[in-house]
């Protein structure tokens, strides 16, 4: 391990969720980078350094955060991912088997569920990935 830190892009489109998560994951220690969409988490994505986790809500506008996680994967297949929503897990039933590694965090979560949730993320990467 480098010592770099942890880098986690968020996906959340309502702004009062996604500062609150952002402030949890600083208190955390991880570096955060926010997305409003899909769309603008894939160009995140494309760009470099690469991200160690994807944290995205299920339901948003336009790209369902399965539909994300599904071509983030394509991406960066190392990427662990944890799909969050206010549904119940019978919501993510349209993930496809790829995706059967996710970590699915149903909201609202504490800040323990949350760095919980964050640790199996990371060690459901694949073995010896670049961090």
């Amino acid at each position: 391990m480098s010592g770099s830190p942890v880098r986690i892009l968020l996906v959340e489109d309502e702004a009062g969720v996604a500062e609150t998560v952002v402030d949890l994951l600083q208190a955390l220690g991880y570096e955060v980078a926010l997305s409003i969409n899909g769309e603008a988490a894939l160009e995140a994505l494309n760009a470099s350094p690469p991200f160690d986790l994807l944290i995205s809500d299920v339901v948003m506008p336009g790209m369902s955060g399965v539909e994300l996680a599904c071509e983030a994967r394509r991406l960066q297949p190392a990427l662990g991912v944890i799909l969050t929503s206010g549904f119940s897990a019978s919501s993510l039933e349209e993930a496809r088997e790829d995706l059967s590694d996710c970590i699915f965090l149903h909201k609202p979560y504490s800040m323990g569920q949350l760095s919980r949730s964050i640790d199996q993320g990371l060690a459901a990467r694949e073995p010896g990935a670049p961090r």
